[in-house]
């Protein structure tokens, strides 16, 4: 049994994930202004982060304000969140690393999605892609 790792950012989803919650939350009313207010205040700490300077740091900024966004809201409106999200976020999912990670999940071998994106301290909630598993699981996708 081998232990494989498999990054969600720009491997599994080809594109960025923060982006994509940020794009679903401001088409939530009781969300936009907060969604609007953190693009004016984060728009330094992008340039810098496009820029390759401080990445670590911008990226936990960045977190710390969709955690901002997101707080307050309840179990049932996190997951019709995510469920959005990776309704969306599918059309962007990889077929041929999708592919290879359900051959080593097929071998036994235990398998680790990363995100450096979406977490514990991102959205105040680990596995924050916990409805989207669940969700390719009646699809008949297992990813855990």
């Amino acid at each position: 049994m081998a232990f494989v790792i498999f990054d969600f950012d720009g491997t599994i989803y080809r594109g960025e994930t923060l982006r994509l919650f940020l794009k679903v939350l401001a088409t939530y009313p009781s969300r936009r202004k907060r969604v609007q207010w953190f693009y004016l205040t984060h728009a330094p700490g992008f340039i810098l982060y496009k820029l390759g300077i401080a990445r670590h740091a911008m990226m936990r900024l960045a977190m710390r304000g969709l955690a901002q966004i997101m707080k307050g809201m309840n179990q049932q409106e996190l997951q019709q969140l995510y469920s959005e999200v990776y309704s969306k976020a599918e059309a962007k999912f990889c077929p041929k690393v999708l592919a290879r990670l359900s051959e080593h999940l097929k071998a036994g071998d235990r398998v680790v999605l990363l995100s450096g994106a979406i977490g514990e301290e991102g959205a105040g909630n680990p596995g924050a892609y916990q409805g989207a598993t669940r969700d390719q699981t009646k699809r008949g996708h297992r990813l855990r």
